[in-house]
């Protein structure tokens, strides 16, 4: 018998998604998992099935379920629509906001976007917690409670390449594809030491410009990524070189929270321009996917995160000193006795 689609419903499972978005938003929070289980004894199998085939999100920590963007998407019920409305007018307003310079940096307010929306404050909480793959995919930054009443968002450039929640659900389908699926077996396979490594990669050495990185802690890490681009592990490149971001603005200035913070103090610093910011905060971004959402990028998309972050570094660390040590060698100018 043929694989069921993975977008496609049983009556159960669609029974069991509409109450859930119903109980949803009618108490305005997440359903309490443990309570909704013991209710639904008979259908603990059907929710895991949902939650494996991501149309169901359990938050481990609250242990509460919310209907996931795919999901909203299978339903195709009067809210679930309503809601994907609401995420293609905010895309559109991100959009908006990311392409008027005077607004790309100004935080845009849960308020805000509910009176942009034409919803209360407290409908479009529940907008955005059904809504939060995408969210998460579109923003450059957020406050730290980012479905409080005061939170807030920062419009990111990625927007542009999911303009639409169409755009994302689709994309969402090819991340949990099963050809996705292999890649990231094969990707533990090889962590696990189970794959073969390609015999030309040990022929490889690390440029020499990285024995310049300081601290050691960086320097061990930028071997590690090394590696594992040569054995075609994009996830872990990507995974590697935001540590690796992490690494050198906490050696400079401590933690200061969200990389959105430490990409605004290496502006502020002078380490770097706008558009050098816009580069390393989209690579930043597919960590994030990387991170969170188990996004594997291309190796081309690995490769670039690569060498925005690589030239980063590589100024920092080694073109700096070596400019300094030249610049000492310079004999100094002789200046003409007066006659």
């Amino acid at each position: 018998m043929a694989k069921r689609e993975r977008s496609s419903l049983s009556t159960q499972e669609r029974a069991l998604l509409e109450e859930i978005l119903t109980l949803t938003w009618r108490s305005g929070a997440a359903v309490d998992g443990t309570n909704f289980r013991i209710t639904h004894q008979s259908d603990r199998k059907a929710l895991q099935d949902l939650e494996f085939r991501s149309l169901l999100v359990r938050e481990r920590q609250a242990d509460a379920y919310r209907v996931a963007l795919l999901g909203l998407d299978a339903l195709r019920t009067d809210v679930s629509r309503r809601i994907l409305t609401f995420g293609d007018k905010l895309a559109a307003a991100l959009q908006q906001r990311f392409s008027d310079e005077s607004l790309r940096h100004e935080k845009f307010f849960v308020v805000q976007i509910a009176e942009c929306l034409g919803i209360s404050v407290d409908e479009c909480k529940l907008v955005l917690l059904h809504l939060r793959e995408a969210v998460e995919s579109w923003w450059g930054g957020a406050s730290s409670d980012w479905l409080s009443k005061d939170a807030w968002i920062l419009p990111g450039e990625r927007v542009f390449e999911w303009p639409t929640t169409g755009d994302f659900i689709s994309q969402l389908k090819d991340w949990r594809s099963p050809e996705r699926r292999a890649a990231k077996d094969a990707l533990r396979a090889t962590l696990l030491g189970h794959a073969p490594q390609p015999a030309e990669t040990a022929l490889r050495e690390a440029p020499a410009w990285h024995q310049d990185l300081r601290p050691r802690p960086l320097r061990a890490l930028f071997a590690e990524i090394h590696r594992a681009r040569q054995v075609s592990c994009p996830a872990l490149v990507v995974l590697g070189l935001r540590a690796a971001i992490d690494t050198m603005c906490n050696e400079m200035w401590g933690d200061l929270g969200t990389f959105q913070a430490k990409l605004q103090k290496l502006n502020d610093e002078g380490f770097i321009g706008r558009r050098q910011r816009d580069q390393i905060s989209a690579a930043i971004e597919i960590g994030n996917a990387t991170t969170h959402r188990g996004h594997i990028p291309t190796r081309r998309d690995a490769d670039t995160v690569h060498d925005i972050v690589e030239a980063l570094l590589k100024q920092h660390y080694s073109l700096s000193a070596r400019a300094s040590s030249a610049a000492k060698r310079v004999p100094a100018r002789v200046r003409p006795r007066k006659g």
